[in-house]
Order: structure tokens, then C-alpha cells, then sequence
């Protein structure tokens, strides 16, 4: 319990924590254990966390001014106006003798300034939706990646960016309708996308989809408030290893057992799409940056090899957030991973279609094996332009034409390293959808080479 306050006094807080949480545990009765932790978690910008605190050492202790003056203290910076209003009152109440004039002139200071929203980071030491956060890990052209704690438990949370809309143009309507519809399918199928995440050991669980469709809507009208108290998230379990995109940037591609990794790596990715294509889903965003390991592969191809074979280390297909009902409207693509159908897809308002998911899961074995993207950059830019074309009314077909046209020309020279896989891959990514294998034929294939 001492040391805790040195430590605190030090500035190292998280050192602090632990020994309050060892104070704890040898008496959890303590209430002064319960409030210096809940003080230092105050230093740390965890005030739901720290409120939590102040609410055990209260009931341990319910004569105490401090706590509940700290509780106050918390909740203005959370910036709980009504708990704190609540609160404040109860003290006067209860504490009559007592000076709450610098308490309540911090409190309605610390209120009355308006908020600034500095997202992401001002994410980091709140609490979302019942997790505190910890990191921020990630940052994407749609999205943020954090990390937050629930039980003793890290999650993976996914924010998705909103596009603020407060013009009525053609293309501010068409983002509008796009995001609300693909965020509320999402929703509609959490229950089951979770089912599914649960089954397979291939697939980063699903723990929850968070949508408040008046808050999206709100801020994209620029509210910054209700979208960073309510933003459209999901969260999932927290993977470990890291990602396959980080492997590829390693040593481990250039080793003779590399080929053997991205056959085990591939067929636990293609078990994880079967799993998906069973329920009558598609994935629709398959690419390296969503292919996580559970735990961290070792420093070797050799070792990440007998990891992968022992079952202590599984390749994993994350980001359920992008999964659709096949036949459903499709909204999402990476054009370096994606085939042109798929854009296609998105302007003519086509479905998912599970062979979108062949021609991608093609591609990351292609990057897996050559260390380049399959996609030429031309193509990128094609569908790029395609679908700000679309998005602005424009004349996306004439992009949409010529990616086509170029990558059809561009599959006739395709060539590999590898021949066999080579003849594996340019089944996969035929530019004709109907010309691609199913799932089940390239488990077949790949199984035959592992």
C-alpha cells in the first residue's frame, strides 16, 4: 500500500496499480487501498475506472468526505454533468460542514468548457462501450484500430471513420446511403457473424457490433460528440501474433521453409473462408492486413513452421465488419486485393458473391510468394477512379471499361516463381468470376501441397 503512493508520487502509475491491486487482495476491505488506486487511475484519464474505485471505498467506508469529493472530481471529468450535479448535492447534504466551494467551482469549470474531440487519440484512457482503453494500434483510410480492457480481458476495437455530410451533394447522399446501409446489415447479422466466429478456430472471434444509427447519423452531420462517445464499432478478440502484412516484411520470406508457411498459412485462411462461405456470407475483404496469428510466430521460418504445425500458433481471418449475406449489396474493397467485379459490383449494385473471395485469398498467396502486389498499379487507379466516378455521378463506366480491359491483358502474363502455385493462383483470380474455383476445390489443392 505504501510503496503504492511512492510509485504514484514517482509517476509510475502502472507500477502503482499493481501494488494497490496486491493491497487488495490481502485485504480487500481496505477502502484507502480501493481510493489511492482509483486516485491513480484518475492521473491516467480512466475516470470510469477510477469512479469504480471511489464506489467501493464509499461503501466500505460511507463517512469519508474524500471519497465522495474525488467521485465528484471524476465524473466533471468524464464529463458526466448529471452525475456529477447528483453528486455534488448529496455532498452538500450529507458533508454540511464541509467546504465544497473549490470542489464545485472546479467542477462547473471543468464543465462548462466545451469539449474538444481530438479523435483519435483522445480515445485512449476513456471508456467504450464497458472497455477502457488502452492504445491506439492502428489507423486506416475507414477505420481506427484500439485496444481496450474488459475482465482482464484486451479486445480489439474497430471504429469506423463517418464521412461528414453537411452539403447535400451527389456524392455526400451516395456515401451516406452506402455507410447506413453496409453499418446496418452489419448489425442485422452480429448474431450470427458471432456463431460463426465462435465455431471456427480460424476466424478472430466477434465479441460485439456496436451501431447507434442516430448517433452515426448526427455525426455525420458533424457532431463530433456523438461520434466519439457512440461510434460505429466492433470488437473482437485481441490477436497476439501480429499480422501476416508484417510478416511479409521480414526475413522469414526469403527461407527455404517459406513456401511450406504460406501453404499452412493459406490453407488455415481457406478453412476460415469455408467456415464463412457454408453460412452463406462473404468476406469480401481478404487481403494480408486481415490474416492475424494468435501468438507471436518466433524469429525464424523453421520455428513459425513448427509453431504453425503444432497448433501452439493459427493463421486467423479478422474483420467480420466487412462480411456480407451473399447476394447482399457490396460497399467494400481493397483494389490492390480485390478483382474488378468486385468494384463492379459495388457501382452496378450487384451482390457479394463468393467468388470475390477466391480471386482475394488468389492474390495474398501471390503477394505471399512474389512480395508484390497481384494487382498492377494501373488497375488500383482504374478502380480507384471507377468509384469516385460513381460517387460523384460521373463516367464510371469508362474507368470501369478500362480496368477490365487492363487486367484482362495483364492475367494473360502472370507468372510465378512457383509454377505450381502459379497454376493455382491464375485459377483463382480469372478475370471471369464463374471461371474461379469454390472454396472447397482450393482446401482440395492446397491440402495436396502441404
Amino acid at each position: 500500500y505504501n510503496k503504492g503512493i511512492v510509485l504514484d508520487d514517482l509517476g509510475r502509475y502502472s507500477d502503482a496499480i499493481k501494488e494497490y491491486d496486491i493491497a487488495i487482495s490481502l485485504d480487500p476491505n481496505d477502502p484507502a487501498s480501493h481510493y489511492n488506486k482509483g486516485i491513480v487511475l484518475d492521473d491516467l484519464g480512466r475516470y470510469s475506472d477510477a469512479i469504480k474505485e471511489y464506489d467501493i471505498a464509499i461503501n466500505l467506508n460511507p463517512n469519508k468526505f474524500s471519497y465522495y469529493s474525488k467521485k465528484v472530481r471524476a465524473l466533471c471529468l468524464k464529463g458526466d454533468a448529471k452525475g456529477a450535479e447528483a453528486n455534488l448535492d448529496f455532498l452538500k447534504r450529507t458533508f454540511p460542514n464541509e467546504p465544497l466551494g473549490d470542489i464545485e467551482k472546479e467542477c462547473m469549470n471543468l464543465l462548462s468548457k466545451p469539449k474538444t474531440y481530438n479523435i483519435p487519440e483522445d480515445w485512449v484512457g476513456v471508456e467504450l462501450y464497458g472497455y477502457s482503453i488502452k492504445k491506439l494500434i492502428g489507423v486506416g483510410g475507414t477505420s481506427y484500430v484500439i485496444i481496450g480492457e474488459k475482465n482482464n480481458v484486451n479486445g480489439a476495437l474497430k471504429i469506423y471513420t463517418v464521412e461528414v455530410t453537411t452539403t447535400t451533394t451527389q456524392k455526400s447522399q451516395t456515401i451516406t446511403a452506402l455507410v447506413s446501409s453496409s453499418l446496418t446489415d452489419m448489425l442485422r447479422e452480429s448474431a450470427r457473424l458471432q456463431e460463426i466466429s465462435e465455431r471456427s478456430n480460424y476466424i478472430v472471434k466477434l465479441y460485439g457490433v456496436f451501431i447507434d444509427v442516430n448517433s452515426m447519423r448526427e455525426a455525420m452531420m458533424g457532431d463530433k460528440k456523438a461520434y466519439f462517445t457512440s461510434p460505429p464499432t466492433i470488437v473482437m478478440e485481441f490477436m497476439g501474433g501480429g499480422l501476416l502484412k508484417d510478416i511479409l516484411a521480414t526475413g522469414m520470406v526469403y527461407s527455404n521453409y517459406w513456401r511450406q508457411l504460406v501453404i499452412l498459412i493459406a490453407l488455415q485462411v481457406a478453412y476460415a473462408i469455408k467456415a464463412i462461405h457454408d453460412e452463406d456470407f462473404v468476406h469480401l475483404d481478404i487481403k494480408p492486413q486481415n490474416v492475424f496469428f494468435t501468438d507471436n510466430l518466433g524469429k525464424t521460418a523453421l520455428e513459425a513452421l513448427d509453431r504453425l504445425k503444432s497448433g501452439k500458433v493459427v493463421a486467423r481471418l479478422g474483420d467480420l465488419g466487412s462480411v456480407r449475406s451473399r447476394g447482399k449489396r457490396v460497399s467494400q474493397y481493397t483494389p490492390e486485393y480485390c478483382g474488378v467485379d468486385q468494384v463492379e459490383a459495388i457501382i452496378l449494385g450487384r451482390g457479394a458473391d463468393p467468388k470475390m473471395d477466391i480471386y482475394a485469398l488468389g492474390s495474398t498467396i501471390y503477394a505471399m510468394l512474389e512480395g508484390r502486389a497481384l494487382n498492377p498499379s494501373e488497375v488500383v487507379q482504374m478502380m480507384n477512379n471507377a468509384v469516385n466516378a460513381y460517387l460523384s455521378n460521373g463516367p464510371f463506366m469508362n474507368y470501369l471499361n478500362k480496368a477490365k480491359a487492363y487486367y484482362a491483358s495483364h492475367y494473360q502474363g502472370i507468372k510465378m516463381s512457383d509454377k505450381t502455385f502459379e497454376g493455382i493462383v491464375k485459377r483463382m483470380v480469372h478475370p471471369d468470376p464463374n471461371q474461379r474455383p469454390n472454396i472447397n476445390t482450393v482446401i482440395s489443392w492446397l491440402q495436396q501441397l502441404a
